[in-house]
């Protein structure tokens, strides 16, 4: 493997590792949709260097039963999780954001009126997030339903979707609120 003069060949490794890494890692990151690009930047550093110090430089890496990319994600992963539950990043989004609770028979009639709003928005979305509301929102299938309606892997990655697709309808639900 060539490399520079100026950079002894274990660092110049280890600089390839973080390039070959960063990528796929902050793509990872970003899946969390919870955390802004400085932090997954930061949380990937910081799990580099992790890295490094305990199982690089301590050569421990030899022992592994993984590969070192999944031993980065996986700090990546546990870092990612301890950010958003230290720094509060998690909030729910439920439709209930947007819909009044309806506690009299007055309401109702708000209720409908914002339904005829929301419905035609979900319907207007991309594909799952159009069928899986209606299911969820219209239908009041489950999230295991679901799963098994439009072939999700499992109920996980149903919730999974869910929030995302509330993620987006969030944003289009804001210039009408």
């Amino acid at each position: 493997m060539p490399h520079s003069k100026s950079i002894p060949e274990g660092e110049q490794v280890l600089a390839e590792l973080y390039i070959k890494c960063r990528e796929p890692f902050l793509n990872f990151a970003r899946s969390f949709l919870l955390v802004g690009e400085e932090q997954i930047l930061e949380i990937y550093q910081e799990c580099f260097i992790d890295l490094y110090l305990q199982k690089i430089k301590t050569r421990e890496y030899r022992t592994f039963t993984c590969s070192l990319k999944t031993y980065l994600f996986s700090i990546g992963r546990n870092k990612i999780l301890n950010y958003i539950r230290d720094h509060g990043k998690y909030t729910r989004v439920t439709l209930s954001d947007y819909i009044p609770e309806i506690e009299n028979p007055e309401e109702e009639e708000e209720w409908k009126k914002t339904q005829e709003k929301i419905f035609p928005i979900v319907q207007r979305m991309k594909e799952p997030c159009n069928q899986l509301l209606s299911l969820y929102y219209w239908e009041g299938k489950d999230m295991k339903k679901i799963a098994e309606i439009l072939h999700f892997k499992n109920e996980k990655v149903a919730k999974s979707k869910k929030y995302k697709c509330m993620q987006a309808l969030k944003e289009k639900l804001s210039s009408l609120f």
